[in-house]
């Protein structure tokens, strides 16, 4: 027994330095594990799509490669908030997430902009002036666990669904009057016949590169990785991946 417990510390202080031999050359991105085209989706089985062709360019620039980890969304800021993940991609700040989180100003992957979702039946009968907490007085909101909607939306009563699929399924049945979308991902649901989104947007937000406070040497990191951002955008090869997405520069 003693043989064994002593083989199993043996091995796992094997797999530790290992690790720690190779971590200095990798940021560890998390990510939510649903596709959103065009900033980050799976094409023939590999990630791609702006976010991911983006932080991985410059990651190489500053002498680094990137493994990607994909989990719920809940689950990849938990990662980033215990310093699993060096990193966490599109993500919006808000102020819980800024305790475990570093939001550098020039780490902006892209914009964010909220939108409240209804069936195209009740598109006449709701309406939507853009004074969130009086339009949702008497609403209860579709919403995705984790995400953030903004501090109007926040207060709100919602009723929290597991993915983007599930909540466009239960508006398009009728099942919820109004539910809150990235308007990005819209035009990749399913059922998008059968819904419109409400004009105005709800709320507009950056979406970072995210680095954790609690990862080893997060701080020189991020800054070492704005650095680079700011000076790779000034290069044809960001305008190369921005082109090929058709999506407008930040």
């Amino acid at each position: 027994m003693e043989k064994k417990l002593l083989t199993l510390l043996l091995l796992a202080g094997y797999a530790a330095l290992a690790f720690s031999q190779i971590r200095p050359n990798e940021i560890r991105v998390a990510r939510g594990s649903e596709d959103y085209p065009p900033k980050e989706m799976h094409v023939n089985g590999k990630l791609r799509g702006i976010h991911v062709e983006v932080i991985e360019a410059v990651a190489a620039k500053i002498g680094y490669t990137v493994v990607w980890n994909q989990l719920p969304w809940p689950r990849a800021q938990r990662c980033a908030e215990l310093g699993e993940c060096d990193a966490i991609s599109f993500i919006s700040p808000s102020p819980e997430r800024e305790q475990w989180g570093l939001f550098l100003a020039n780490n902006v992957l892209s914009q964010v902009e909220m939108r409240f979702m209804v069936h195209k039946d009740n598109a006449d009968r709701i309406s939507f002036n853009g004074n969130t907490p009086v339009f949702l007085n008497d609403k209860t909101l579709l919403s995705i666990i984790g995400y953030n909607y903004g501090p109007d939306i926040a207060k709100a009563r919602k009723y929290e669904v597991k993915d983007l699929a599930t909540m466009a399924a239960m508006v398009a049945n009728k099942r919820y009057d109004v539910a809150v979308i990235n308007a990005e991902d819209f035009a990749g649901l399913r059922l998008r016949d059968d819904l419109v989104l409400l004009d105005p947007p709800a709320w507009v937000s950056k979406a970072f590169l995210a680095f954790s406070r609690k990862a080893n040497n997060s701080s020189e990191l991020s800054a070492k990785f704005q650095a680079s951002y700011v000076e790779f955008k000034k290069t044809k090869d960001y305008l190369a991946i921005v082109n090929h997405y058709k999506v407008t520069a930040k």
